[in-house]
């Protein structure tokens, strides 16, 4: 992950250096994306209800490194560029697996003799849209960004509890914000440079057999961004 920032630093010095040689970014664009991913997940599980209720909480940070395409077009008026686009994540992503073992406590002790077992809290993520758009500060032939958008990702629960079983959550939305720089060479060739951050909506599970027991989830995903792309 270090070796990631230290390219993505190199070139932002490369881009910026070049920038006065490169042609005007407006137009349709294509390209790839690599990136480096921090995702942050903190979740809840609730066990049983009234008196008996029991709550655990955990957290964890897990570091991804993604690929992606993306379309885009940019209109350019002045000083000033819009870019609307579309990216999309191609595969699927894990994310946990923390695992603890539970030893049951005899019934007549106010215990559920059939809880014990290993509990893992595990879900996976699969295609992941982004649409975004890029209000573009244009200052000779580059251009610096602010960026916000709309994601939407696939759940699928991969919990795997004592005697529970849960339905997965579907699809979820995210909202993302961001800052970049970019610029196109005379071949139409380009670079983007960005960091971006994505706050997902809650994820709510709720066991259908067992216990009932219930599982609350959120997770954030901050990325530096390094993409190629084709401008026509």
């Amino acid at each position: 992950m270090k070796n990631f920032y230290r390219v993505f630093l190199a070139g932002l010095i490369a881009l910026a250096m070049s920038a006065s040689a490169a042609m005007a970014f407006q137009g349709f664009s294509i390209g790839v994306t690599a990136s480096g991913n921090k995702f942050s997940t903190a979740g809840t599980e609730t066990e049983g209800s009234g008196d008996s209720e029991k709550s655990t909480e955990g957290k964890a940070t897990e570091m991804v490194a993604l690929g992606s395409a993306f379309i885009e077009y940019t209109p350019v008026f002045g000083y000033f560029g819009l870019t609307i686009g579309i990216e999309h994540i191609p595969g699927t992503s894990s994310l946990g697996a923390k695992t603890r073992t539970d030893v049951a406590v005899a019934t007549a002790q106010g215990g559920a003799e059939n809880d014990t077992g290993n509990r893992t809290a595990k879900a996976e993520v699969s295609d992941l849209y982004t649409y975004y758009l890029e209000p573009t500060l244009v200052v000779g032939n580059a251009g610096y960004y602010l960026k916000g958008g709309l994601t939407t990702v696939d759940v699928k629960s991969l919990e795997s509890l004592p005697n529970s079983t849960y339905s997965d959550p579907g699809t979820i939305n995210g909202r993302m914000i961001g800052i970049g720089f970019k610029g196109t060479s005379e071949m139409g060739l380009g670079m983007k440079l960005e960091f971006t951050h994505t706050n997902f909506d809650e994820v709510s599970l709720t066991s259908s057999t067992g216990n009932l027991n219930t599982v609350t989830g959120d997770f954030d995903q901050t990325a530096g961004r390094v993409s190629i792309y084709y401008n026509f």
